[in-house]
């Protein structure tokens, strides 16, 4: 309804009156970015054949969850603590995610293992295994790597919002808000083209400078981003 009028959702954070419409591009915001994710985590467990006691356990939890956080980011037009629902979706499809990571660095670890034909592996030999092939162990990492620069900073935040972010000039509150999501959605980028990756046959030396390159640069810039924003 504005015409060619751009409209950012961090520019409303201090507006104490916003409208049925905007509140629901809020809500937009919050729910899109978490299909995508969600969707992407049941992509790549399909790919790592997770399965099992932790997969029947995960499943039910990802879709309770994902139920949870759609009520919440709808229910952010007309209720005050729609966020704290948002929250609370978000954990069970975390723990899900946790479970999907355990499930896969454990895969990798016992499939290299019994390639290598070694008995009783030490400590070093496991996390060797573990980090031998980077294009299927970096969906987990940047899952794990999320909760340093993105879930972690979230709750942060908004435990300390009045006490802390409300006190800051608006233009810091706006950078670290935005800064949040795109970490998100670039984790996301990061995981898929791990994903494609291990689709198109890379192999050999190309596979693990192109595994390694793209967890250890994204990490680098995930990491400087949250600092510079905190």
């Amino acid at each position: 309804g504005n015409g060619h009028e751009t409209f950012l959702g961090e520019d409303l954070i201090r507006n104490p009156h916003k409208t049925y419409l905007q509140k629901a591009i809020i809500g937009h915001l919050h729910i899109m970015l978490t299909l995508v994710a969600v969707a992407l985590t049941l992509i790549v467990g399909r790919w790592m054949g997770f399965k099992g006691k932790l997969h029947k356990i995960a499943m039910p939890m990802m879709i309770f969850g994902t139920i949870v956080i759609t009520f919440g980011a709808l229910s952010v037009v007309w209720l005050e603590w729609a966020h704290t629902t948002i929250y609370v979706g978000s954990v069970f499809v975390m723990l899900a995610a946790l479970m999907y990571v355990i499930y896969s660095w454990d895969k990798l670890i016992r499939d290299r293992i019994q390639e290598q034909e070694i008995e009783k592996p030490s400590g070093w030999q496991k996390f060797k295994a573990l980090i031998h092939d980077p294009i299927k162990f970096g969906p987990g990492w940047q899952m794990v790597f999320m909760n340093f620069t993105v879930s972690g900073v979230g709750i942060f935040m908004a435990v300390k919002l009045d006490e802390i972010f409300r006190v800051w000039p608006h233009r810091e509150e706006r950078v670290t808000l935005t800064g949040h999501w795109h970490i998100l959605s670039g984790l996301i980028a990061t995981i898929l083209l791990l994903y494609f990756a291990d689709i198109a046959g890379l192999k050999g030396k190309a596979r693990k400078w192109f595994g390694w390159l793209l967890i250890l640069m994204s990490d680098l810039a995930f990491g400087a981003v949250t600092v510079f924003s905190m």
